[in-house]
């Protein structure tokens, strides 16, 4: 759990970072880039732009109406002086000709030159300023034409000038001409023009350039303003303001897409919020669950999982009921081990004694060969001891028929362990499961952060086709798109955790698996425990038989002797045989014993609760001292060396 919370505080920490880099990226952003000082600058230079074209234009269609305007007054002026100066010229008085047309250059200053050629094209007379008469050729005039209009250039004073040129006819029927020449440019109207144009001009775009900047900065540049406010307030992880854009513009439209997406973003970040502090519970809880399973893994059975009311609590309470059964069991277990080796212990003692029994029968068998001729007296009292022996048989047949009980309950309890093993196994199997329930859950998570990293590349992209517009719009859209890329990766560190929980839960399965098979060979051998202690139930009762033949091999000596050596050997055979078994017998029980022990030491590594002493089903671990099953002949009667030899004779055994 520290690791996680290092994770959490490193991841908040980039972000904070991360924050703090894109607000001095922001702050550092030139102010001439303001969309309306732009748009300002922009709308002043077109305004110039068009107020020029309109200069131009309007100097054109003026230089057109002055065209006109002076060709109508030069071929007037042409006209009347051609009607005064015909008579002069069909007279042939040039001097009065050249008279008026120094008249003429006299009362009009805009009049450049005038001259009269004769019908050969020579000048008979001129008046003009100081320029070459060689600039000025003559145009003459068609047949059908009353008057000619031509423009051309000439120097006047060094400097190039335009001028109309007018050509009329002095005498219809002769080809005399008249060329009356007016300058076009007047000195100091374009200047005027322009002057006068320029004053317009501001007087013109300067009230609109104030104009149209107070209609940009309250349409645009300030609620543009307001919205990166807002943007860098969202950036930082404020989501509590929202955009208070009034207008009905596109700028409007984006304020109410803002304020769609903080809304959005405020129940995205709830639900962050939420779905984080659940997954640090499912991340503690889990973690609890391991630490339980790994302690129960090494044989811990004591500590409870605590149950919730999230999407774990039905698992934990599952768990808990496991480990509880299986507390149970275990606890069984050892009580049916306790019970085991409590009748072991008491069954091998009986077997002891019944081998040294054996023994010093055996022993008593080969001296009673030797004092055959003593049996007669002490024939009552062996007779007496056949019958106690015989009960003696009969209670170790009813021990060894105990023992056999208490090898099936064994048995059974050895197969109830085997049952409640493998339920157990698929109760952790049934773990594995519900941790892919949990996988699920971390799956749909990621597969919200998947949609909101293609929302965010979808807003980025509808902020690139705003444009300039959009470029806050655009780092916040690139914000949601690295959170979700983030939260994608933490679901891929979930799904790699619950991995590494159904390796653990594998492990666990396996292990139990493990103790099957160890419990399935416990109960191999307490079956073959089961078949010895039937077998050593079918020696007693050969025991028994023979030992009640004793006795009546006892009474019949009273009748004779004849019988008494062959059933002495008879008796050894049979006592060597009953040793032999016993022996065997001892080695079983031995072996039982052993596996006895293993299987406590197997179940003692089991750690389990503490209860009350007085419910406890444990067996008392005090030792009971076996009792002999039979006592030895020299319990009964004492030393054989003590009996008086005078005592039998032949008469005793019918001889």
């Amino acid at each position: 759990m520290a690791v996680d919370h290092g994770i959490m505080n490193k991841k908040q920490t980039m972000l904070k970072d991360q924050a703090k880099s894109s607000e001095v990226s922001l702050a550092s952003f030139p102010t001439t880039h303001h969309i309306g000082t732009k748009f300002i600058w922009g709308s002043a230079v077109l305004l110039v732009i068009f107020g020029l074209l309109l200069y131009v234009v309007l100097d054109f269609n003026q230089e057109v109406s002055l065209d006109k305007e002076l060709q109508g007054k030069v071929g007037m002026v042409a006209r009347m002086l051609a009607s005064n100066i015909a008579g002069d010229y069909s007279r042939g008085d040039y001097a009065g000709v050249q008279k008026t047309l120094e008249s003429v250059k006299a009362l009009e200053p805009e009049f450049i030159y005038a001259y009269v050629y004769d019908a050969n094209g020579n000048v008979v007379a001129r008046a003009a300023k100081a320029f070459s008469s060689a600039n000025v050729t003559l145009n003459p005039l068609s047949k059908d034409q009353a008057i000619n209009y031509r423009r051309f250039s000439v120097k006047l004073d060094g400097v190039d000038q335009e001028v109309i040129d007018a050509g009329v006819r002095l005498i219809p029927e002769q080809k005399a001409e008249l060329h009356l020449g007016i300058r076009t440019d007047r000195p100091g109207y374009f200047y005027s023009n322009l002057l006068w144009f320029i004053l317009v001009t501001l007087a013109v775009v300067v009230p609109g350039i104030f104009l149209v900047r107070h209609m940009v900065a309250s349409q645009i540049t300030d609620p543009v303003r307001e919205l990166l406010n807002m943007v860098n307030q969202v950036k930082k992880g404020d989501l509590a303001p929202k955009p208070e854009v009034t207008v009905r513009n596109e700028i409007g439209a984006l304020s109410q897409a803002l304020r769609e997406m903080i809304e959005v973003l405020q129940r995205q970040a709830q639900a962050g919020a939420q779905a984080e502090e659940e997954m640090k519970k499912i991340q503690s809880h889990v973690m609890n669950m391991l630490n339980i399973v790994s302690a129960a893994a090494q044989g811990d059975l004591t500590n409870e999982v605590e149950v919730t009311a999230d999407a774990l609590g039905s698992l934990a309470d599952a768990f808990n009921l496991m480990i509880t059964g299986l507390a149970s069991l275990v606890e069984q277990v050892r009580d049916s081990a306790g019970d085991i080796g409590s009748a072991t212990n008491q069954i091998l003692a009986a077997s002891d004694h019944m081998l040294k029994g054996a023994e010093e029968q055996r022993v008593h068998i080969n001296n009673t060969s030797s004092a055959v001729d003593q049996m007669s007296v002490s024939m009552q009292q062996v007779s007496n001891n056949a019958e106690a022996a015989r009960q003696a048989s009969q209670k170790a047949t009813e021990a060894a028929q105990k023992g056999e009980k208490s090898v099936a309950e064994t048995i059974k309890g050895m197969h109830r362990i085997r049952n409640t093993v493998q339920a157990t196994s698929k109760k952790i199997k049934n773990l594995g499961d519900r941790s892919l329930e949990i996988g699920a859950i971390v799956e749909v998570i990621d597969e919200i952060a998947s949609q909101t990293n293609l929302l965010a590349l979808n807003a980025a992209i509808e902020a690139a086709r705003a444009g300039e517009h959009g470029r806050g719009f655009a780092v916040v859209a690139e914000e949601v798109r690295k959170l979700a890329v983030r939260s994608s990766k933490a679901t891929e560190d979930i799904a790699e955790r619950i991995k590494g929980i159904q390796v653990e839960t594998n492990e666990a399965v396996r292990a139990m698996e493990d103790g099957t098979r160890e419990v399935e060979e416990g109960t191999r051998l307490a079956d073959i425990a089961g078949a010895s202690l039937k077998e050593i139930d079918k020696i007693v009762g050969q025991v028994a038989d023979l030992i009640h033949e004793i006795s009546l091999a006892a009474k019949q000596q009273a009748r004779g002797t004849e019988g008494v050596v062959d059933s002495m050997e008879r008796i050894s055979k049979i006592t060597d045989q009953h040793v032999d078994f016993v022996r065997q017998t001892t080695e079983t029980i031995k072996q039982l014993a052993t596996l006895s022990d293993r299987l406590t030491d197997a179940i003692g590594k089991f750690k389990l609760r503490e209860k009350d002493p007085r419910f406890s089903l444990r067996p008392s671990k005090e030792k009971v001292p076996a009792r002999p099953l039979m006592p030895s002949v020299e319990e009964e009667t004492g030393p054989l060396e003590d009996l008086d030899k005078d005592f039998i004779s032949d008469e005793d055994f019918g001889l």
